[in-house]
């Protein structure tokens, strides 16, 4: 059995004064990470207003009460020698930071308490944030090879909330005013939206005290994201084609979709992805490229949010091979749903992922990293890493069959594609 001591880690958990949860994740001798982050997304988006979540991230740390601009508080935070990120996501938004000194701690929990308390949102810097987003979403659509994941994406979850662009579109990124932008920071970074994970070599009271000192954060809305029902599947439209006219390359997307962060699927849709494309011994990897030498690179993602998830082949290749390509895919997904699995493709696909954890997990960042997503989607019974790699262990033969033929049957399946080719062009033998 594995555990966190394992790994030198203890999981402690204390609330804050508004509500809001505190995850530790204490490791000896570690620099800190501290993440918050918020329920709250590119679903959360007014229609006609998508890219409001990510206009979000990016505007809160151009101006605060503390930071006149962003030239201030880059000093603020190079003087820390800190490493800073946020990100938004489908429902989710979330800010980084970490450390080199633990005694900096308290200057970390003043940077994350001006950007989700204290932004202004000076009208100057909207606007330019606004031409930055735009040449972001010009940058998505100029690179085939990323733009795939979000059609693919937006295709697999089509006719939700969910399937909106996270960037948005030029529209509605330009339709997006002050007070949009002011309402959405006001009404979605709450407490009772929050939760806060650190690791790190800080004691967790001394934790608790510091974010107690600077986010008394105070709400009268109620949640609005309503967990309890699954996102519907929807495939009215099962192919999506982005045109790129004279480029030679195809870049897909091929997946189905599957379940919710909390689901206990996601353990064995992990040793699927493992056994289709992680790694040279993978079998998509020995077929496509190994063996005929279709692609460079295939990978598989699994996406697991609060209410939905799917998993998708992403790879790239020429016109000309693009069904032998889907015909190979097709074929394996085709074989696990029969039953075609060995004993020892299950065993070495855990190993693979059990083992590379201890790897892996050497920094406070991975560590943040991997807990996040279950205390802000599994909140009532959130996992721990040591807990989910036996879980791991545990999948067998027939769990892999049993959840391929819950997920990967025929007519199930989506295809998002980049490139100069007709969806005349394209067969799909599954």
């Amino acid at each position: 059995m594995h555990s966190l001591k394992d790994f030198g880690v203890t999981k402690q958990v204390k609330y804050l004064e508004n509500g809001s949860k505190l995850v530790l994740l204490y490791k000896k001798n570690t620099p800190v990470s501290a993440f918050v982050v918020f329920l709250a997304g590119s679903r959360n988006d007014p229609k006609g207003k998508e890219g409001l979540a990510h206009f979000v991230e990016h505007i809160v740390s151009k101006k605060t009460k503390k930071f006149k601009n962003e030239t201030e508080s880059g000093l603020y935070l190079e003087k820390l020698g800190a490493y800073i990120n946020a990100f938004t996501w489908i429902d989710m938004l979330g800010f980084w930071i970490s450390i080199g000194l633990n005694k900096d701690f308290p200057d970390a929990v003043t940077y994350l308490k001006e950007l989700i308390k204290e932004s202004t949102f000076d009208e100057k810097d909207v606007n330019t944030e606004r031409g930055v987003i735009l040449r972001e979403i010009g940058d998505y659509k100029a690179d085939p090879s990323r733009f795939v994941y979000d059609i693919t994406s937006s295709l697999l979850l089509q006719n939700t909330d969910a399937g909106r662009f996270v960037v948005g579109t030029k529209e509605s990124v330009n339709n997006i005013s002050i007070k949009d932008l002011k309402g959405f920071y006001k009404n979605m970074l709450r407490p009772d939206k929050m939760v806060v994970v650190l690791c790190g070599d800080i004691k967790v009271d001394g934790a608790v005290e510091e974010f107690n000192k600077k986010f008394s954060l105070k709400y009268e809305k109620k949640p609005e994201i309503d967990l309890k029902e699954d996102l519907p599947v929807i495939r009215k439209k099962f192919i999506a084609v982005e045109k790129y006219k004279g480029i030679e390359q195809i870049n897909l997307g091929f997946g189905f979709r599957t379940c919710s962060f909390s689901n206990e699927d996601t353990i064995t849709l992990d040793v699927i992805r493992s056994i289709l494309a992680d790694g040279f011994s993978s079998s998509l990897f020995k077929e496509l490229r190994t063996k005929y030498g279709l692609v460079y690179s295939v990978y598989m993602d699994n996406a697991f949010f609060s209410d939905a998830g799917y998993s998708v082949v992403f790879a790239s290749t020429t016109k000309s091979n693009l069904n032998k390509v889907l015909d190979i895919i097709t074929l394996e997904f085709s074989r696990l749903y029969n039953g075609n699995v060995s004993l020892e493709e299950v065993k070495l696909a855990k190993d693979k992922i059990i083992k590379s954890k201890y790897r892996q997990m050497q920094s406070s960042d991975s560590w943040v990293n991997t807990q996040f997503m279950e205390e802000l989607f599994n909140p009532r019974n959130p996992s721990d890493l040591a807990s989910w790699m036996n879980k791991v262990s545990k999948v067998t033969k027939l769990d892999v069959v049993e959840v391929s033929r819950k997920y990967f049957g025929k007519g199930k399946w989506y295809l998002g594609l980049c490139g100069d080719i007709e969806e005349k062009d394209i067969k799909v033998n599954y």
